[in-house]
């Protein structure tokens, strides 16, 4: 992997949490639980940034079970869209969508957050899975 995609994710992944703590966190807002879960989604995809095949074997297994740790995150943020339910994008009186941005804003985070997780998770369990196959070669 090279070290333009590594720096590309990082910077992606940062910009996101610094959006989502200044526009949801800050405002006290029920959804503040997305900051946490997205930055604990990150750390097995960073861990495994620093894994690779050519590592003494200790500091290699180190990190193999702090990315065994931390995996369970990254999935873990699919189940956020549970809170889509709080949402009421409903009008009770003419029963049509509202026009509400905020809304749609809260939508957009966590479907963004719960599928950037989830897709980099299952990258980082591949990457993993295939330094292990070259260490027991």
């Amino acid at each position: 992997m090279s070290k333009r995609f590594k720096w590309v994710v990082r910077t992606a992944f940062f910009i996101y949490i610094i959006y989502a703590y200044l526009t949801i966190y800050r405002q006290g807002n029920f959804f503040s639980f997305l900051v946490l879960n997205t930055f604990l989604a990150y750390l097995p995809v960073e861990i495994s940034f620093h894994m690779n095949e050519s590592q003494p074997k200790i500091i290699y297994w180190l990190l193999f079970v702090c990315w065994l740790l931390f995996y369970p995150n990254a999935p873990y943020v699919l189940t956020d869209l549970f809170h889509l339910a709080r949402m009421n994008p409903y009008d009770a009186a003419t029963g049509l969508m509202k026009f509400d941005l905020h809304l749609w804003l809260y939508f957009t985070n966590l479907v963004i957050s719960a599928l950037a997780c989830c897709l980099m998770g299952v990258w980082s369990l591949e990457y993993v899975t295939q330094t292990i196959q070259v260490r027991f070669r």
